[in-house]
């Protein structure tokens, strides 16, 4: 009987032996996220739709990507508290709305 791709550790998706990391690469946060592709994920992190890379990677190579901060601002639509608002968001803040 032979192997199904799915069944291959060559076919699993990028996050698959990842699941218990906490820090993960940009090619991993992109996929966490939907994202196409790396580069559109790194845009979209400057655009504060997706949280910044942690800070004790800042000074690294490779920038990591908390996964929890990741799945949180799926889950909430935000990516962080300090990320850009709308100025809808910041209307409604002002008002005591938001």
């Amino acid at each position: 009987m032979k192997a199904s791709p799915s069944d291959s550790p060559e076919y699993a998706s990028p996050t698959a032996a990842n699941d218990n990391v906490r820090i993960v690469t940009a090619d991993i946060a992109a996929s966490i996220v939907g994202a196409t592709s790396v580069v559109m994920f790194k845009r979209e992190v400057k655009q504060g739709i997706w949280p910044p890379p942690h800070p004790k990677t800042l000074q690294r190579k490779r920038k990591g990507w908390d996964r929890v901060a990741l799945e949180r601002a799926i889950d909430d639509g935000s990516a962080s508290e300090d990320s850009p608002k709308t100025e809808q968001e910041e209307l409604l803040k002002g008002l005591g709305i938001g």
